[in-house]
């Protein structure tokens, strides 16, 4: 019976790891963001987002 209660045990322990990751790179996500003053960073943050700015900013470039 105690294999049971052990594996059980760690099946939490998985769970809770797998939360704290998670928690983790939102966390990291979040610093990055404060650190750098951007709201996007990476097309991975807004797609539709990052390519309008990307697209303004070669305006931009082009006006100066």
């Amino acid at each position: 019976m105690s294999d049971l209660t052990r594996v059980g045990a760690n099946i939490q322990a998985l769970q809770s790891f797998n939360s704290l990751m998670n928690i983790n790179d939102r966390l990291g996500k979040h610093q990055y963001r404060l650190a750098t003053g951007k709201r996007i960073n990476s097309a991975a943050d807004d797609t539709a987002g990052y390519s309008i700015a990307k697209g303004l900013e070669a305006r931009g470039k082009g006006l100066s």
